[in-house]
């Protein structure tokens, strides 16, 4: 049986910690160790981050990071057509910063990465139009 292997970007998206987090809860013995894959490379395997997840699981965590539905943010949401192509623009944020897969409908992903990607949209959004590019 192949062992699955993640590397960093991988093991962020899936615990919602930042790089400095994961490092730290290494140290502290509380997140798993990364095996090292060669001279300057490492990653995590599978059932490594499975049996972590399942511990927080039985400490009465469901989820490292706790996932809902990504929603347009109400404050600077368009209505219509230009909120669903404001939606599109997340998921394809989402997939290309590798949250996602470009195949999902489902944009699940934990309120942090939800409100960094919709001021990431907005900046986006607020560069085209002060370029002229906007609507």
């Amino acid at each position: 049986m192949t062992t699955q292997i993640h590397r960093l970007p991988s093991v962020r998206a899936r615990s919602g910690l930042s790089t400095s987090s994961i490092y730290r809860r290494i140290k502290d013995g509380t997140f798993p160790a990364p095996v090292k894959l060669g001279p300057r490379a490492s990653g995590w395997r599978e059932e490594d981050l499975e049996r972590w997840a399942q511990s927080l699981t039985v400490r009465g965590v469901t989820s490292a990071v706790p996932l809902q539905p990504c929603e347009i943010n109400p404050l600077i949401a368009p209505s219509g057509d230009a909120a669903a192509t404001r939606l599109n623009a997340l998921r394809a944020i989402a997939a290309l910063a590798g949250l996602i897969s470009r195949e999902t409908e489902d944009l699940s992903l934990s309120a942090q990465q939800c409100a960094g990607l919709n001021r990431l949209l907005g900046c986006i959004e607020a560069g085209l139009t002060q370029a002229g590019w906007g609507t």
